[in-house]
Formats: C-alpha cells, structure tokens, sequence
C-alpha cells in the first residue's frame, strides 16, 4: 500500500515539473510602434536630450488619429551608427529572452521617388553613438538585424523580412529607421499608432 501512495505522489510531483505538453515552443510577439501625435518632431528634445524614445508594445491602436514623423536626412546627419538616436525614429519595446527566427517590419510610408531608407533592430539599447576624437571615442553596439530598403514613391505599406535572426536580450528591443548618409536628398516620412497605420515589428519565432 505505501509503495503505491509513493508512486502516485511521484508521478505527481514529476508530471507537474515536465509542464503540460508542448510547454516551451516558442510563440510570436507583435510590436506595434506608438507616438505623441500627428507632428512627432514636436518632442525631439525630450527623444534626444531625454533619451525618451517612443514605444512599441503589444496594444493594436484602434483610434482614428495617427503619429507621423519624417525619418530625419540632411545628408551629413544626424549619426546613424547609434543604437538608439533620438534625432531619428525610434522605438523601444520591452523584451527579455532568448530569441530565433525571422522578424517582419511593416511600415506605412509616404515618400519622394528614389529614397533609401536603413531600418535596424537593436536588443538591449543604450543610447550610444560611435564617435571617433577630437568629438569623441565611443564605438555603438551592431545592430543584430539592418536592411536598407529603396521606399516605394507615394503613401505605401513598406514590408521589411529579416530572416534568421538570432539575439538575447534582457530588457528591450528597439527599431531604428535612418536615411544612409549622402545618398539622396528624397524624404519618407512613417505614420503610426492608428487602426488605419498600424505600423508593426512582428517576431516570428522558429518552429
């Protein structure tokens, strides 16, 4: 009798501790990007002297009015070698983990022909720039996934796929978007965080 009792408790506590089945298969996340307004230029001090980015999280926007904000090109700046400018577009999510797999970017755009525009994702961002003496000596992290991207001309659904991606990160995740330097005087500008823009970062993990 006392060898039964102990099995059943031992299949007990062994069974809690395997977890129920397929516990640990990764699922996806979707990031939607979010913003102060329809003119997002209005609070570049606080996004650049505050490091205060905007945010993406997992809340869909459902409301009619939209954030817009032109991804800054004039030719010799800002610094795009940073991991976090906030003279640039950028957006930080929370996130902590482990990471594999692909990572789709889709953005709502209205843009001049002919404009290149880089997009990057940055695990763990710090705000730090690369800057060589006498301005400064500081070397910005890589970005674990960067694309640059020709923009379709007019209001378009830009659709960026970085395919097997692979980082850890212990508190966030950042999407950058940037105009590569002295390439073109063409301007895009994003329109975000509305149920007609709903600007995204999808995690796709590997199965």
């Amino acid at each position: 009798m006392r060898r039964s009792v102990f099995v059943c408790v031992a299949a007990l506590i062994f069974g809690g501790l395997a977890g129920p089945a397929g516990a640990g298969k990764a699922t996806g996340q979707t990031f939607f990007l979010h913003g102060g307004g329809p003119v997002q230029e209005a609070f570049l001090n606080e996004m650049w002297l505050d490091s205060a980015w905007m945010t993406m999280d997992g809340e869909e926007p459902e409301g009619a009015e939209f954030s817009s904000m032109f991804v800054t090109n004039y030719f010799r700046g800002p610094n795009t070698d940073c991991d976090g400018n906030g003279l640039l577009p950028v957006w930080r999510g929370d996130f902590s983990g482990k990471f594999k797999g692909d990572v789709v970017v889709t953005l709502h755009t209205v843009a001049t022909p002919v404009v290149d525009m880089t997009v990057s994702l940055y695990p763990d961002p710090s705000g730090t720039c690369t800057a060589e003496p006498p301005i400064g000596n500081s070397q910005a992290p890589k970005p674990v996934a960067t694309e640059t991207i020709t923009v379709a001309p007019g209001h378009a659904a830009t659709e960026v796929t970085f395919k097997k991606v692979k980082f850890k990160a212990a508190a966030g995740l950042l999407l950058q978007l940037s105009i590569p330097t002295q390439t073109t005087p063409g301007q895009v500008r994003i329109l975000f965080d509305s149920a007609d823009f709903a600007s995204s970062v999808e995690l796709k993990p590997k199965k």
